[in-house]
């Protein structure tokens, strides 16, 4: 069952009060709890002390007359609809109050029972719609201005443009990036903040996405600031409808800084580059599998194969059969984390057949996260010391022999002896001898 309605009755004439209380008793549409008062003071005191969902008033009372009634009532309870009571001599007076704000009015002498319920209920009703649009538009408002704060605070330009280009509307970081503030935004087009070069261009994709057609929506593109400087950014780009039109949307990022980054960076690879092609230590890139990535041309010449006949293919490929085992398993340690690093001196077979001496020191390069990206292998080529070393051990050899051979010759013995260590120390080793004179 529903509450009973909770309804004022102000009317001073006892037996005009007690007809409407009858008519609002007798209907089965809704059930009314009806206070009723003669007076404005006393009207206002109930007011005032207890709660109310409408009131039915009649303007003329004993202490207050005509469109004031109204007014005292309804400045002092604002949220509560009001009907006014009507006599057939007072009826111009109801219309005012309408105008002043009341509900409806209705004439005693043609009220009945039916139409005094409608037109109560209605006027509850419209207050309450009243009420909702008031509290919609009180939340539409702050969602309005909640919006604005996020455009405003947008780390992105934002712009919005109608079919010819011309702005709609631009936030505050947009303003900020091309330098007009948001009402000069405002008096411009799209072909004003576009150079000349790319007018063309934007201009025609502009022309297709209004229309519907596939357009890039992420690209990089220049704009013109107040000042005529050329500013770098980023462009994402959809459609929407603004005030019934359809319209282009845009996003805006500033790119300056990120260009020159990249152009610094630019610069930085292209100097390695330099530095890694020109260098005579090779260096070459392995994928996770051992197949060759990139090699310098330090190692293309270390082994006779050009770049492009070493690439996609794996680095045993191009080993000394007696090696392949021993590398393979220290690359298979590295890629599994087991190991940092290793050195390793192996043998390459050169393209022309004859064997090379390297010495190898390799690292897995990883990401961030620690996730493995590439092997690097710094090489060197050792052939030379390897052969100067067996050389020099040749040549200890036959010393040693002619040593053994000379035993009663002290001064030969002690020139031999001298040689010895003079080799060893050639090669980085302690002298053997003692030479005694």
């Amino acid at each position: 069952m529903n509450p009973k309605i909770r309804l004022l009755l102000v009317d001073n004439n006892s037996g005009d009060a007690r007809i409407i209380m009858e008519m609002l008793k007798e209907t089965k549409k809704a059930e009314f709890a009806i206070t009723n008062s003669a007076r404005l003071d006393k009207s206002l005191k109930l007011l005032g002390e207890e709660q109310f969902e409408m009131i039915l008033l009649d303007l003329e009372l004993p202490d207050s007359q005509g469109l004031e009634t109204f007014k005292k009532i309804s400045s002092y309870a604002p949220g509560l609809p009001v009907v006014i009571l009507a006599s057939i001599d007072d009826k111009s007076l109801a219309l005012e109050a309408i105008k002043a704000g009341a509900q409806d009015c209705i004439t005693k002498s043609e009220m009945n029972s039916n139409n005094l319920v409608r037109i109560v209920l209605y006027a509850i009703e419209r207050k309450q719609a009243k009420e909702d649009l008031k509290e919609s538009e009180k939340q539409l408002k702050e969602i309005r201005k909640n919006l604005q704060d996020v455009l405003d605070n947008s780390p992105d330009g934002i712009l919005i443009a109608d079919s010819n280009g011309r702005h709609r509307y631009a936030n505050k970081r947009l303003s900020d990036i091309i330098e007009y503030n948001e009402l000069e935004m405002l008096e411009l087009t799209m072909k004003d903040i576009t150079p000349a070069d790319d007018l063309k261009k934007y201009a025609k994709m502009y022309k297709n996405r209004i229309k519907g057609e596939k357009t890039p929506n992420l690209y990089h593109r220049k704009v013109i600031a107040k000042s005529g400087k050329i500013i770098p950014v980023e462009m994402r780009t959809t459609t929407t409808v603004w005030e019934g039109e359809k319209c282009g949307l845009a996003f805006m990022t500033d790119i300056t800084e990120r260009k020159q980054i990249e152009l610094k960076l630019k610069k930085s690879e292209e100097k390695l580059r330099l530095m890694i092609d020109k260098s005579p230590i090779g260096v070459s890139i392995t994928d996770l599998n051992g197949k060759f990535i990139e090699v310098n041309p330090a190692v293309c010449n270390m082994i006779g194969y050009s770049s492009e006949e070493m690439q996609h293919k794996h680095f045993n490929q191009f080993s000394h059969p007696d090696d392949e085992a021993q590398n393979k398993e220290l690359y298979e340690d590295l890629s599994d984390g087991k190991i940092r690093y290793f050195e390793l001196d192996k043998r390459y077979i050169h393209k022309n057949g004859s064997v090379v001496y390297v010495h190898i020191r390799s690292q897995i390069v990883r990401d961030e996260r620690g996730k493995p990206l590439f092997e690097m292998a710094i090489t060197e080529n050792v052939t030379e010391r390897k052969q100067a070393e067996e050389q020099m051990k040749k040549r200890m050899n036959e010393l040693e022999i002619f040593n053994e051979a000379s035993v009663n010759r002290e001064v030969t013995i002690n020139e031999l002896r001298k040689e010895i260590n003079e080799s060893l120390k050639q090669i980085g080793k302690e002298p053997k001898y003692d030479i005694v004179y």
